[in-house]
C-alpha cells in the first residue's frame, strides 16, 4: 500500500484513504469505509467548483480523527479569492 494514505481507526471501523481525503478504490491500493471487514464505501472525492483538491496538509488529532487542510488548484488566474477547505473526519 503507499505510504500516501491516511488510516482512521475507530474500533473495527476504520477509513483508508489518500492524503487529501478522497477515496477511489483500485486493486493495488484498496481504500474505503470498512467496517467489521465489509467495504461500505469505495469512492469518495471532493471537488469545489468542479476541481479536486490539493492537500496542504494532515494531522492526527486522534488515533479516530483526523483533519485534512486543502485548497482548490488554481489553473488560471481568478479575481475571486480561494478559501482552504479544512474537512475532519471522524
Amino acid at each position: 500500500m503507499s505510504e500516501d494514505v491516511v488510516r482512521i481507526l475507530n474500533g473495527s471501523t476504520f477509513v483508508v484513504c489518500e492524503r487529501r481525503g478522497d477515496i477511489e478504490a483500485s486493486p493495488t491500493d484498496p481504500t474505503g469505509l470498512f467496517s467489521f471487514d465489509t467495504r461500505f464505501l469505495w469512492r469518495w472525492v471532493l471537488t469545489v467548483d468542479g476541481e479536486r483538491l490539493t492537500a496542504l496538509s494532515t494531522d492526527d488529532l486522534q488515533y479516530c480523527e483526523t483533519r485534512f487542510q486543502s485548497r482548490p488548484t488554481q489553473r488560471r488566474r481568478s479575481a475571486r479569492p480561494t478559501r482552504d477547505v479544512i474537512p475532519s473526519l471522524r
